[in-house]
């Protein structure tokens, strides 16, 4: 079943995507133990249905002897191009959003939500970054939600998604404020094995990653995620003056256009504990 799942949906998709082997693809299915088995034709199936991925020989090596969850991820969100992905340098002119000027407040993420107060101005007049979940939020580990440095963290509970509202909010009369064109950023999207790690964006105006990133990029020309591939505890950044190249490798910076607010997806896939979500309103390529 799994055989010609891949034999029909990849040979539908393979002819628009010439950087794609067109060679046939051969899975011994014989072989194959019966988790494997089943995850290569969901595989086939997530292909089929969100064409957001083309099966190829290559990809199926990946899967190894156990058929982990984290190379179905990684698969599925393996993509032929980014039509956002751009290395340019960085436009001093954005506005700068620094948490490290910041106090946080209610970090629980409960009904006021997380509170990063003074993080930029507007007319002289300091702005405060207000984090507010829509809907749901699991954490695994509460107490981890804080403002570290430069960074503000995030914990979700693993199996869980969370969806996340930003605000830019007047410290005086906590109105929401229009801010200038800013970078905004993610770091530390990595993982072992399980969880895995995914951020997703939209309404921005670029993202910026660095050569040889160590991430999976997905689109379906609305929403676009950045998913986790292995990584390890060194990835974590601590100053945003000082980033390695392995730090940046985990990273994506994102220019949002004129706004008071924007939404962030913040998704745990597989695994029994939680992950840390970390941020920034500083640039990778600056």
């Amino acid at each position: 079943l799994a055989q010609a799942c891949i034999q029909r949906f990849s040979s539908k998709r393979l002819g628009s995507l010439p950087r794609v082997s067109q060679r046939p693809i051969q899975v011994n299915t014989v072989s194959m133990s019966k988790s494997l088995m089943v995850s290569t034709l969901a595989a086939a199936l997530l292909t089929a249905v969100t064409g957001d991925t083309v099966l190829t020989a290559d990809m199926f090596s990946s899967l190894g002897s156990a058929g982990s969850a984290l190379s179905l991820v990684q698969l599925h969100s393996e993509v032929i191009g980014t039509r956002q992905r751009s290395n340019a340098t960085c436009d001093a002119s954005n506005l700068r959003i620094d948490l490290s000027r910041s106090t946080s407040e209610y970090t629980d993420l409960g009904d006021k939500g997380m509170h990063f107060r003074g993080v930029t101005e507007v007319d002289g007049k300091p702005v405060d970054l207000v984090v507010t979940p829509v809907g749901e939020y699991r954490p695994h580990t509460q107490k981890r939600n804080r403002l570290d440095g430069d960074f503000g963290i995030i914990n979700v509970h693993s199996n869980a998604k969370v969806e996340l509202k930003f605000s830019f909010r007047s410290q005086d009369t906590n109105d929401l404020v229009e801010v200038d064109p800013f970078y905004f950023s993610f770091h530390d999207i990595d993982a072992g094995k399980l969880p895995i790690e995914m951020v997703t964006v939209m309404n921005f105006t670029e993202y910026y990653v660095t050569p040889g990133h160590k991430m999976f990029i997905s689109s379906d020309g609305v929403k676009t995620s950045f998913t986790s591939a292995p990584g390890h505890s060194e990835d974590r950044p601590d100053s945003l003056s000082d980033l390695t190249k392995s730090e940046n490798g985990n990273a994506v910076t994102v220019l949002y256009p004129k706004t008071a607010h924007f939404r962030v997806f913040l998704d745990v896939i597989g695994g029994f504990t939680g992950r840390n979500f970390v941020f920034s309103g500083g640039s990778i390529i600056c």
